[in-house]
């Protein structure tokens, strides 16, 4: 026997799979947080439901990076207690995420509390046991491992992205590592996040991707690290081949071959 479905059935299926599909997408960016998966769901989830439930072509997965900025800021919001949480609509949700209908609008929006942010805290005094050389590096480049929630802050300010603010205070455990590429002046070019010996970030400046003559200065160590990369190849503007050598995307050589 066959069942034919009521449009309004029918629409319920596809919302149904769709709810499904934007839980996966949203759930590493949350992790264990409740309540940073709530507000995930209130903002990036409720504007990709909409749009593929208007038109399922228009069901586009946002960009890696800008998820993981929507996800530092809205964290961000939480640690430090945010009073637009507690100004709430009548179904006791967030206003000001109810007002954005765009993926766009979360990031915007994202952007200016880091320049906010930012502001509030001022210039940030570093005392010791905030940072440590890591490793040297050639040029007179070094990497400097980033210990305390001023650190991050520090950071943060420098290269305007999400690393201050709170929203990573909780991971400088002991087999997290957060570094600074830095040149002989001490000042901050990219930022990385290792996880369990695995490259899981490579900031430049305004979470964009390092600029390239700061990248070929990291790459040797990188590739003497035997750290893994889990970073998309469009975020590193470089494939890395099966036997761990960097090549930029717009010089690749004949004959590469990739691991996996």
């Amino acid at each position: 026997m066959v069942i034919k479905l009521s449009r309004q059935g029918e629409r319920n299926v596809a919302r149904a799979k769709f709810e499904a599909e934007i839980g996966d997408l949203l759930a590493p960016f949350a992790g264990e947080d409740e309540r940073l998966a709530e507000l995930l769901s209130l903002s990036v989830g409720r504007i990709l439901l909409r749009l593929a439930l208007q038109d399922e072509s228009r069901f586009i997965v946002p960009d890696h990076d800008a998820l993981q900025h929507i996800a530092d800021w809205l964290k961000a919001a939480i640690v430090n207690d945010a009073p637009w949480l507690y100004s709430l609509d009548e179904n006791g949700r967030p206003k000001k995420l109810m007002k954005l209908h765009l993926i766009e609008a979360c990031t915007a929006e994202a952007d200016k509390e880091i320049r906010k942010s930012a502001t509030r805290r001022g210039k940030t005094s570093l005392i010791e046991g905030d940072e440590e050389p890591y490793a040297d590096l050639e040029d007179g480049y070094s990497l400097i491992r980033l210990m305390t929630p001023s650190a991050l802050d520090r950071e943060s300010n420098a290269m305007q992205h999400c690393i201050g603010d709170g929203a990573y205070d909780d991971r400088l455990i002991e087999e997290n590592l957060y570094l600074s590429l830095r040149d002989h002046g001490g000042k901050p070019h990219a930022t990385l996040e290792i996880t369990s010996n695995c490259l899981v970030q490579l900031q430049g400046k305004q979470n964009k991707i390092p600029v390239r003559r700061y990248l070929d200065r990291l790459i040797p160590f990188l590739k003497r690290s035997g750290w893994e990369i889990s970073i998309p190849t469009n975020r590193l503007g470089h494939v890395v081949d099966a036997d761990g050598d960097w090549h930029a995307l717009d010089n690749l050589p004949e004959g590469l071959s990739v691991g996996g």
